[in-house]
């Protein structure tokens, strides 16, 4: 995990999480950017590096995605 924060009032909580190997970002980097010899009409290739996540507090104090 990289970095989170609590709402406490609103009973949120949200994660962030990134990939800290400097290799699969730039195998990402790389595999993300758009040469110009592909085509327009196909469908992009993308790699995540990280992610963001939303946890909602229920009635009895637990954390749910």
């Amino acid at each position: 995990m990289r970095d989170f924060a609590l709402d406490l009032v609103n009973g949120l909580l949200f994660t962030l999480h990134s990939d800290m190997n400097v290799l699969t970002r730039v195998d990402a980097y790389m595999t993300n950017m758009k040469m110009p010899w592909e085509s327009e009409g196909g469908e992009p290739a993308l790699v995540n590096v990280g992610n963001l996540e939303c946890w909602v507090r229920d009635e009895e104090g637990r954390y749910l995605k």
